[in-house]
């Protein structure tokens, strides 16, 4: 089962359920900017990540009032400096977080 379809029936299954969809990039230094987005063409990568994951979920019918979602650019790695591919594929994420159960 993939990732997003099992957030999916999670968010089906849980009708309280309320989440922070957070977005994630690796890969750049010295700069407080977020990633650059090529398909969109523009300076939002982790932000794009989680909307994406939150379109998704809401063209599966789960109702936006119970999702938000941010992108965070470097601010939040899991690992620091990167050293290597590992490193740089662990900052490259989505993370969900729980608002409300």
């Amino acid at each position: 089962v993939d990732a997003l379809f099992a957030l999916y029936i999670t968010m089906k299954d849980h009708p309280n359920l309320k989440i922070n969809i957070e977005g994630h990039i690796c890969c750049l230094t010295n700069t407080s900017h977020d990633g650059y987005d090529y398909d969109a063409q523009e300076w939002r990568l982790s932000e794009n990540r989680a909307r994406a994951v939150y379109d998704y979920l809401v063209s599966k019918g789960i109702d936006k009032s119970r999702m938000r979602y941010e992108g965070f650019g470097l601010r939040k790695p899991k690992r620091w400096p990167e050293r290597s591919l590992a490193d740089e594929n662990s900052n490259r994420r989505v993370e969900i977080r729980i608002l409300e159960k």
